[in-house]
């Protein structure tokens, strides 16, 4: 399995700890990148998401890969996309 982690204060040591397994191969981001500047990935998670209409449409377009945010705030109703929701 391979995740796109987009996390600015997050190291890979903290993220293995989220997800564990001796599988997954981990690429970790800064920003959310665009879908040309990404290999093929099974998920797509945002750590540092924001419910603004031009972040959820830079996430949409990594899709078919599964888009999980961490937004505590935000309803999956509110971010209106067919993202993973976790807090």
């Amino acid at each position: 399995m391979t995740i796109a982690a987009i996390a600015k204060d997050h190291v890979a040591k903290d993220l293995q700890s989220f997800f564990a397994g001796e599988d997954i191969d981990w690429i970790l981001l800064k920003t959310v990148p665009a879908p040309e500047e990404l290999r093929p990935v099974d998920l797509v998670l945002d750590l540092d998401f924001v419910n603004e209409a031009g972040r959820c449409q830079l996430l949409a377009r990594l899709q078919p890969a599964l888009i999980m945010v961490d937004a505590v705030v935000p309803t999956l109703e509110e971010i209106g996309r067919s993202f993973v929701r976790i807090n």
